[in-house]
């Protein structure tokens, strides 16, 4: 594996030698040996260079595969993806609520429509203010509910952002509605423990990709089927 830190202290190195040789060596009598020394170390320059430069090479000749084959992957998962979802979820009434400004996935919501499923309601949550003042109406549209989804970002949201998660899977705990946890990328701050901490059901990243589509309608199908046979 190529060693970026390693090289570049070898240069150094190497410049140091070759400038401590040029002192030494107008010390010395005689342009002979000085000359030498200095050849070997140009050389040797030479060499890690030609080293550096062909190990770039391969790496980007790496990097542009893998990066064909992510499109080639994308493209596969995009087309299978309508017959995977088509109607798995066919009639569940869900909500989605998130707790950031961005936009929803387009992808995310074309295949929940494929999958059969009601967006009964899509809101956005982002201070404890905002969920004090809403708290009524999320309570009053949770009996029209099976599953609500509780969308967030990549990034963590400030030191309120638990709280409301989990005031929010609370509000529809109390009335016996699943809460899963689904972002955008791969949020490592939300981790499956910290989804458990405030009772989400299953949490899901990536979920403007195929695969990630596909995760979160079959873990929301995995819970209405475990719903009806309770």
């Amino acid at each position: 594996m190529f060693n970026f830190k390693y090289h570049i202290t070898s240069l150094v190195a190497v410049f140091l030698a070759l400038g401590i040789g040029v002192l030494v060596g107008s010390a010395l009598d005689g342009e002979g040996v000085m000359l030498e020394q200095q050849k070997v170390l140009i050389d040797r320059l030479e060499e890690d260079f030609y080293k550096i430069r062909e190990e770039n090479r391969a790496y980007q000749a790496e990097i542009q595969n893998m990066s064909s084959m992510l499109d080639l992957y994308n493209n596969f998962a995009e087309e299978v993806l309508p017959s995977i979802v088509e109607g798995k979820i066919e009639g569940i009434n869900l909500a989605i609520i998130k707790t950031n400004e961005r936009d929803l996935p387009s992808g995310l919501m074309t295949a929940l429509k494929l999958s059969g499923a009601n967006l009964n309601l899509i809101t956005t949550v982002q201070t404890l203010e905002e969920l004090e003042k809403r708290s009524g109406f999320l309570e009053s549209r949770a009996e029209e509910l099976d599953l609500v989804i509780l969308l967030r970002g990549e990034e963590y949201y400030g030191d309120a952002s638990p709280e409301i998660e989990a005031r929010l899977t609370s509000i529809y705990r109390d009335v016996s509605v699943p809460v899963v946890g689904a972002t955008w990328g791969n949020d490592i701050a939300w981790t499956v423990e910290r989804g458990k901490n405030i009772d989400l059901k299953s949490v899901t990243g990536n979920v403007e990709t195929p695969m990630g589509m596909t995760t979160l309608i079959s873990e929301i199908a995995s819970l209405a089927k475990e719903s009806k046979s309770d």
